[in-house]
């Protein structure tokens, strides 16, 4: 059974039971097992797979800094209500109940009528 999803993670990542090599270029490097699958997968000539996680990392940089010229207030933060529920303190959770009276009427179902 493990085997079985052994094989379908390899497929996954592009190698198939078809191995396109001569036999004979890989014969007594590669150790066969009774009941083991061989598996290849076809290399582009062009791709230096050894630079690929370089390349990857400076597209991600090149990708982060185009959204932040695109997007220059994304990590810029609004202030929310917490000032709201510090200065009541105790009060904070009747506060709540009478913010949430003002706007559920205008809510069909609201889920939180149940909850709070």
């Amino acid at each position: 059974m493990k085997a079985q999803g052994q094989y379908k993670h390899c497929s996954k990542q592009g190698f198939s039971e078809k191995v396109e090599m001569p036999k004979k270029l890989y014969q007594g490097y590669i150790k066969e097992y009774e009941g083991a699958t061989l598996m290849g997968c076809q290399l582009h000539p062009q791709m230096k797979y050894t630079e690929f996680s370089s390349y990857m990392k400076s597209v991600r940089d090149l990708q982060q800094a185009m959204n932040e010229v695109k997007y220059p207030n994304k990590t810029r933060k609004y202030g929310g209500i917490e000032h709201i529920f510090r200065s009541h303190g105790e009060n904070a959770h009747q506060l709540l109940h009478s913010m949430h009276s003002l706007f559920c009427p205008i809510i069909l179902s609201c889920y939180s009528c149940t909850v709070i």
